[in-house]
């Protein structure tokens, strides 16, 4: 179990104060942007914890699942396997190797049903993977691990 998976049973499931406290330091449309988009991960995967890291929320399920951060007015809201999830109208932004965004200026302007999709997708994507003993003892002898 890694330090990232530990921390997680640490993470108070209810919402954390340190995200109160990030919300409430940004301006007033921030403010609502923020307020909206931690709504919307919590009514589209009710089991993620959030906690701060790196100075910014992070939405926490069986490791990183996505965060938001305030960015030059506005609110950035990305995945680290960003790069995984489907994403049909092009919405997500990036140029790293696996980490994308979405950046929201207005609150009218936030794609609630999408940001709902990803997130389900995410947690999919974080769900620990069954390990066949059988196959991986065999790719073992003939040399394919």
């Amino acid at each position: 179990m890694t330090s990232e998976h530990r921390s997680d049973e640490n993470v108070n499931k209810q919402k954390n104060p340190d995200v109160d406290n990030y919300i409430s330091r940004l301006n007033t449309p921030l403010q609502e942007i923020a307020g909206q988009l931690r709504r919307i991960v919590h009514e589209a995967a009710p089991e993620i914890n959030e906690k701060i890291l790196f100075d910014h929320p992070w939405f926490i399920y069986n490791g990183r699942l996505c965060y938001m951060r305030s960015r030059r007015g506005s609110i950035h809201f990305g995945f680290p396997a960003g790069v995984d999830l489907i994403d049909p109208h092009k919405l997500l932004q990036g140029i790293g190797k696996t980490m994308r965004h979405i950046t929201i200026d207005l609150p009218d302007r936030i794609p609630e049903d999408q940001i709902k999709a990803w997130i389900k997708e995410a947690v999919k994507l974080n769900e620990p993977k069954e390990v066949n003993l059988d196959e991986l003892l065999k790719q073992s002898h003939t040399g394919d691990i």
